[in-house]
């Protein structure tokens, strides 16, 4: 086949036309985008496309690229390999020049992949810094063609223009995404602050986050011992996407969840009708999900839980989509671990409180470094002092111990304060109630705690004893 020849391009228009895009699109996509159409267009090519490069995958991550009247997209991640070596000349930050697949020995066997993709000929422009090569600015024509002196020029300069303007639009766009990032955060903070139940802190964090990527639906749910049963227990849904709450069984949605979230390793999923098998994303579908991210929860070697984002359609999720689940996941957990250990111990306190209670026993606390007495009411109750009553260990206490107990009482809370050889608090006295007068035999015993060298915190009960006193009197 003769190799077609090209009409010349006016260069300065070309690169006038790029520093106008540069100047008004600010979304590094849409920029890589219009310089690819202006360069494809200009040069008259089947497809021109801008994308990132991974090296050691050997791989090409093309978000969006231009194409002529009747050539298909190529969006999406592409392996070099597939289509010939010439990426170890990228590698080495080569442009990679070829006027005909089938004449090129570096294609050899590949070159029908290649003209399967419109691309018979093409131009690969790589884009490097410092550790490599990064990116790279390509042209596709679905016949040969000779590449003049002149396209490849002004294919450099649209390639390195292109990449430092998207660079810079990428960093202004991290940099507003990561006070987004901050803000939302910090509401989110504040929102599950405000309560202090497990479930309510889930919906919290589940309607923000959705509302805030603006996914379809965001859930969280608890695993069964067998990890592989699980229960969706709350979920957020944006208007006319489906509620999924119930239990599900983790094998039906397909190999992949159960080995990478098994592993503790999020799931993650683009388009669930191209990327499992047909039976596995029906699992996914019958509830209305095209698209996830999941997210495990690991305690103790054991998976336990789960928090999820869907899309209800294909959804190329971003590094910043992941990223932020990740964080607001952890955050989530610690939150709700620390949420269920207070609320654990309220109710242990309520307990003990109302076995107290029910016992007639006080309880107090002494800080004997900031002189620092508190009573329960049924231990204020017991000296004959009111609910309201302000307490101290020389007022309260001394003065509310009869007389004749008085100094053998203090004796005693000095001697279990003493830091060498400490003595147990175990003592029966008397209270004459401040307020009322009453008499009342009460026997009381506690427990010092020291730090160094002295005693910083002594706890204790006391139990009004004076019905029995009054029997081993009579």
């Amino acid at each position: 086949m003769t190799l077609r020849a090209t009409p010349s391009v006016d260069r300065m228009s070309v690169l006038d036309t790029l520093s106008d895009f540069i100047r008004r699109i600010d979304d590094p996509d849409a920029l890589a985008y219009a310089a690819a159409e202006l360069l494809g267009s200009s040069l008259r090519v089947s497809r021109a496309g801008y994308g990132t490069v991974d090296t050691s995958a050997e791989t090409i991550t093309i978000s969006r690229d231009w194409n002529a009247p009747g050539i298909s997209s190529l969006a999406g991640v592409l392996r070099f390999r597939d289509y010939g070596s010439y990426i170890e000349d990228l590698k080495r930050g080569e442009t990679v020049i070829c006027a005909d697949a089938e004449k090129d020995p570096r294609i050899g066997e590949r070159a029908d992949a290649l003209e399967a993709i419109s691309a018979r000929a093409l131009v690969n422009m790589p884009i490097s810094e410092s550790d490599g090569v990064v990116a790279l600015l390509y042209l596709n024509n679905a016949e040969p063609r000779e590449w003049t002196a002149e396209e490849l020029e002004l294919v450099r300069e649209v390639a390195e223009r292109t990449r430092t303007a998207v660079e810079r639009r990428r960093a202004e766009v991290a940099v507003r995404g990561n006070e987004a990032r901050l803000t939302f955060l910090d509401a989110l903070n504040r929102e599950t602050a405000k309560t202090r139940d497990a479930d309510g802190v889930l919906a919290v964090t589940t309607r923000m986050l959705g509302e805030h990527l603006m996914v379809s639906s965001c859930a969280y749910a608890d695993m069964d011992r067998d990890e592989d049963g699980f229960t969706i227990r709350g979920d957020w849904a944006a208007p006319g996407a489906m509620h999924i709450l119930g239990h599900y069984s983790l094998a039906d949605f397909g190999q992949k969840a159960v080995t990478e979230l098994g592993a503790g390793r999020p799931l993650v999923i683009n388009d669930n009708l191209k990327e499992i098998a047909p039976e596995e994303a029906a699992t996914f579908q019958n509830i209305g999900i095209g698209a996830t991210i999941c997210m495990p929860f690991v305690k103790e070697g054991r998976l336990t839980a789960l928090m999820a984002i869907h899309h209800r359609q294909a959804h190329r999720w971003s590094k910043r989509e992941l990223a932020l689940l990740t964080e607001v996941t952890e955050r989530s957990w610690a939150h709700i671990e620390r949420v269920r250990s207070e609320q654990a111990a309220r109710e242990a306190a309520e307990r003990l409180g109302l076995a107290n209670k029910a016992a007639g026993i006080g309880t107090w606390d002494y800080d004997p470094v900031n002189d620092v007495l508190r009573w329960d009411d049924r231990c204020k109750e017991l000296f004959g002092l009111s609910p309201q009553a302000e307490i101290s260990y020389e007022g309260a206490f001394l003065k509310g111990l009869h007389p004749d107990d008085r100094q053998r009482a203090h004796e005693a809370v000095s001697e279990a304060l003493e830091p060498t050889s400490p003595k147990p608090y175990n003592i029966e006295y008397r209270t004459i109630g401040v307020e009322d007068g009453t008499e009342r035999w009460i026997a009381a015993t506690g427990e010092a705690i020291f730090s160094g060298g002295k005693a910083v915190r002594f706890i204790g009960t006391v139990l009004d004893i004076s019905a029995q006193s009054a029997i081993c009197a009579y």
